[in-house]
């Protein structure tokens, strides 16, 4: 428990320093607006919105919401831990802001903010969101039908275990990081929305499958040593 409030205590003050270097002395904004040293206000007020994002990161939330409290009216004597939604929740929040901050704002520009963008959300949103145990959480809340029927087959299946191998979850997850950064497709990115969505789908969808066996709060047969 102690390790887990350090490693959490931690998370929070690097996010805390990443929001402080989130004002650059010189920025260029989107349409060509200029933030000089100092402009504090015009990049707090540079915020988009991620339509497709937004909506499916709501979507996630209020499904683990429900579950969360069907488990407590239902299995009242589950012992699920406050902390698991806690860390679930600072991930979700910290995905939004990713999403609808000025880094989203100012990531098409400037190519630290890009990358500082893309950390947070392999480094902080995958764990904190795997931190939730979302696996154990929905077997729990879900009536018998859909768990045997769905969740037990989809989680035993096949391509789960080799999506979570351990060699195979490093590839993928080293290797969406790379194939992005290609200078084509980096540039393709930027100019298209749809793709860009895509690129972040893919980022933290490949650092869930790394965070999975390291976090390991949900089981996993594939759980290195």
């Amino acid at each position: 428990m102690r390790r887990r409030r350090r490693f959490l205590t931690g998370l929070i003050l690097l996010i805390t320093g990443l929001t402080s270097v989130a004002s650059p002395g010189v920025i260029v904004a989107h349409d060509g607006i200029s933030a000089e040293s100092g402009a504090l206000g015009t990049v707090l007020v540079s915020w988009s919105f991620d339509a497709p994002g937004v909506v499916l990161t709501l979507l996630f939330a209020g499904l683990y919401g429900w579950g969360f409290l069907r488990i407590r009216r239902d299995s009242p004597k589950f012992h699920f831990p406050i902390w698991h939604v806690w860390s679930f929740a600072s991930g979700i929040v910290l995905l939004l802001i990713t999403l609808v901050s000025p880094i989203d704002a100012y990531s098409d520009d400037l190519f630290w903010v890009h990358m500082v963008q893309h950390m947070i959300l392999v480094m902080l949103v995958a764990p904190l969101l795997l931190l939730g145990a979302p696996a154990t959480l929905a077997l729990r809340a879900s009536s018998p039908r859909v768990r045997a029927t769905y969740l037990v087959p989809l989680l035993n299946s096949r391509v789960i275990r080799f999506l979570t191998h351990p060699v195979f979850a490093l590839i993928l997850f080293v290797a969406s990081i790379w194939i992005w950064h290609i200078p084509t497709l980096y540039d393709a990115a930027i100019r298209s929305e749809p793709l860009h969505f895509f690129e972040h789908g893919a980022f933290l969808s490949g650092a869930l499958l790394f965070w999975w066996l390291i976090v390991a709060v949900d089981a996993t047969r594939l759980r290195p040593s």
